[in-house]
């Protein structure tokens, strides 16, 4: 009975630990329940160092005679240790009963010459400072000197430091303040060494449970890729997040990030490891967008198990049940987290192919190109500042202006001097689409490539958006490309001309504003520089009698869109019949007949200026109002169908090459190459998680391959083609499964 009071009391002090404002007050009981949960682990070492027998050693000391404060110093072996939180004593024993501690340092044991911390020195997997050789005794306090912060130092002497500051954790007495320096310090050991995996895993937990112990809104999420152990929940998080779910509160756009990337599911692919902060500003913008101040999860009937398993072979962890849901593990708002993940992914993969081959072209322009908006005009560059200000002269007399093509490859890292290639002015396109700008022609949508000595035309984006054009505007670019003959004939294209051939265009072709806006900008450029005849022959030589006659009709109409179909428009007419083998002389039928049947008008007309020579288009006929509104009707739906009908047709004589050509991917050899058993050995190596290194060296023989050359040969391979080892030799050799399906896919 006894025993089941005590149990309800710490489940009910563990609630109120975290529920309540009065958090931290309770701390200290908190501490005393945990350590009062360790259990004890007995493991025997098998290094060979020892000059003493440490199996009969005795402890004679307690934690607080040994412990050395946060911020105070200790000199061992004529060396300055800053910064305390270390066991320096010759009597703490390990709570396991048997030898000192793993972590206690004892300035009685022999210690040889300094040595380097980057090297092992014949360390065990399970090191202890009484256990390890007089050289890796040196190395570690080298280490220690150098203040624990040391790019490279050896695994094994972090360990070390970190069993004792489990153990001050677990089984001292401590302050908050204290608690606040331990975690602290936890957190710039996770930043320097959070690459080892192992050494990650075990940080992050621990961190997590003394942010818990410290009180509420501790937790700092970790948004980074690279810095995050996949399928570890440390405590703080799990509370954060139950909390969370518990008050029905929004979760925040760190948190979520952080619990996608920790879900064991979550297969990450290079931009998002390549690219973390890119990939998280990105994530950030979708996931607010989509759920605004957060997602809100019902609450689950799974509750939060704390559970902590040390590092220190002295110790053992402990679990506890907290009444807050735990939905770390629901599968519907991972799922769409991982949509989220996976679109931010995708809208990174050019840039960083781009980081991966050139590091240094991705901070510049070209880079900022291939980022989305969100992010790219974030970024500070000399060269955006120029383009800026370019956008703005060349609209700063209305919607569209021109730029100099020159000026733009002045200031553009081109590859070839004084020349745009395609790829170059789509990256341009991009980044002005980014500043709200479009340009025709532009290569994304089908333009050409415009040269050195062109001018371009800029235009302003509705809602600075910058869209793709859907197939009405293809149509009618391709139906511009003719009609730009015969509208330019005259050499006097008025404003009003231009709207009404585009007005019908976009009414015609179903074009939204965006693309009704592209169009106008397309036809301001194919007016400066009409299409010669040379070439026209080839593309509409395939065309049938019947629908030449159609584009025949459809080009009178154009013609005559101004209320005059004039002298110089019958010779262009004529010129293009002649290039379409028609006969020119029916140029001149066309035209009665047009005159003759009103229906053919595309819009309303204008009477014919005094002093021009041409046919004039007649006023329509007299008719009632009714008739006269059901006619036009008839006549506007006519026309809009026989547009569709020439666009459709002349779409693909007219399409531009839509991209340069590609030079062929040489074959590779038959394993990124590597020989066939490299491929056999990694189908092999992924039946399992994890393969001890006997096994491992027993599999490569089988195949014929020297263990070393296995892992050096397909980690090469790995790295050149996916930016990531498949292989992790550290205690095991493990299989980073997202590479290796990858590989094999």
């Amino acid at each position: 009975m006894g025993n089941a009071i005590v149990a309800v009391l710490v489940i009910w002090l563990i609630v109120h630990f975290i529920k309540k404002a009065s958090f931290k007050k309770k701390a200290k009981q908190e501490l005393e329940n945990l350590a009062n949960s360790i259990e004890v682990r007995v493991t025997y070492s098998h290094d060979d160092y020892d000059d003493y027998d440490d199996y009969s050693f005795k402890a004679t000391q307690s934690d607080e005679e040994c412990w050395i404060p946060p911020g105070q110093s200790v000199e061992i072996h004529g060396h300055a240790i800053k910064g305390g939180m270390l066991y320096v004593g010759t009597g703490l024993g390990a709570l396991s009963g048997y030898g000192a501690d793993p972590a206690l340092i004892n300035p009685d044991l022999s210690r040889s010459s300094d040595k380097s911390c980057t090297d092992n020195h014949g360390m065990s997997y399970w090191p202890s400072y009484s256990r390890i050789s007089p050289e890796a005794r040196a190395a570690y306090i080298d280490w220690l000197v150098k203040g624990r912060r040391v790019e490279g130092a050896y695994i094994g002497y972090v360990f070390l430091f970190f069993y004792g500051l489990e153990r001050r954790v677990l089984h001292g007495k401590m302050a908050q303040d204290e608690l606040h320096h331990i975690r602290d310090e936890l957190s710039d050991l996770l930043t320097i060494y959070g690459d080892n995996r192992s050494f990650r895993q075990y940080c992050e937990n621990f961190l997590g449970l003394v942010s818990v112990l410290i009180g509420e809104d501790t937790h700092k999420s970790e948004i980074n890729p690279n810095k995050i152990a996949r399928g570890v929940y440390p405590p703080s998080f799990k509370i954060e997040l139950g909390r969370n779910v518990a008050e029905g509160k929004p979760i925040p756009w760190d948190l979520a990030l952080e619990w996608v990337l920790r879900d064991p599911e979550t297969r990450l692919r290079v931009p998002a490891k390549r690219c973390p902060h890119e990939f998280a500003f990105l994530f950030k913008t979708l996931y607010r967008e989509k759920y605004g101040e957060g997602m809100i999860v019902p609450p689950n009937k799974k509750k939060v198990r704390l559970e902590y398993h040390p590092a220190s072979s002295s110790l053992r962890g402990f679990s506890s049940t907290v009444d807050i849901p735990d939905p770390s593990e629901l599968k519907r708002p991972l799922g769409n987290l991982w949509k989220l993940v996976d679109q931010s992914m995708s809208e990174l993969d050019s840039y960083s192919r781009l980081m991966g081959k050139d590091p240094e072209a991705a901070k510049g322009i070209s880079g900022i190109s291939l980022l989305p908006s969100s992010i790219a005009m974030k970024r500070k560059s000399t060269e955006l500042d120029v383009l800026r200000q370019l956008c703005s002269s060349a609209l700063a007399n209305g919607d569209v202006g021109t730029a100099l093509v020159s000026d733009l490859i002045d200031m553009w890292p081109t590859k070839t001097p004084g020349k745009f290639t395609k790829a170059e002015v789509s990256q341009l396109a991009n980044i002005l689409g980014s500043l709200g700008t479009g340009m025709e022609p532009d290569p994304r949508y089908g333009g050409r490539t415009p040269a050195a000595g062109d001018e371009i035309v800029l235009f302003k984006l509705p809602d600075g958006k910058d869209d793709a054009p859907g197939t009405g505007y293809h149509q009618a670019i391709a139906l511009v490309h003719l009609t730009g003959l015969v509208a330019a004939a005259d050499g006097d294209v008025s404003p009003e001309e231009r709207s009404t051939l585009n007005s019908h265009l976009a009414s015609s072709l179903g074009l939204n504003l965006s693309e009704s806006l592209r169009l106008s900008a397309f036809f301001e450029w194919i007016i400066a520089r009409p299409p010669s005849m040379a070439g026209m022959k080839a593309k509409l030589s395939g065309l049938s009698a019947a629908q030449r006659e159609k584009v025949a009709d459809f080009l009178i109409s154009v013609a005559g869109a101004d209320g005059i179909i004039h002298p110089k428009e019958i010779k262009i007419l004529e010129k293009i019949y002649k290039t379409m083998g028609m006969e020119p002389s029916d140029v001149q039928t066309h035209i009665h007949r047009f005159l003759a049947n009103g229906d053919s008008q595309p819009v309303t007309v204008k009477d014919a200026d005094t002093g021009k020579t041409g046919y004039s288009i007649p006023s329509a006929p007299d008719a009632t109002p009714e008739a006269d509104v059901k006619l036009d009707a008839d006549r506007l739906r006519l026309k809009r169908e026989q547009t569709k009908e020439v666009a459709e047709l002349l779409e693909e004589v007219f399409a531009e090459d839509v991209a340069e050509p590609e030079p062929e991917a040489e074959e590779a050899p038959d394993f990124y190459g590597l020989d066939a058993p490299y491929k056999n050995i990694l189908v092999a190596l992924g039946e399992q998680d994890a393969w001890d290194k006997d096994s491992f060296n027993t599999l490569a023989e089988k195949f014929g391959l020297m263990p070393s050359g296995v892992l050096e040969s397909l980690n090469d391979a790995a790295l050149d083609n996916f930016d990531d080892e498949v292989l992790f030799e550290e205690e095991n050799i493990e299989v980073n499964r997202e590479v290796l399906e990858e590989m094999l896919a």
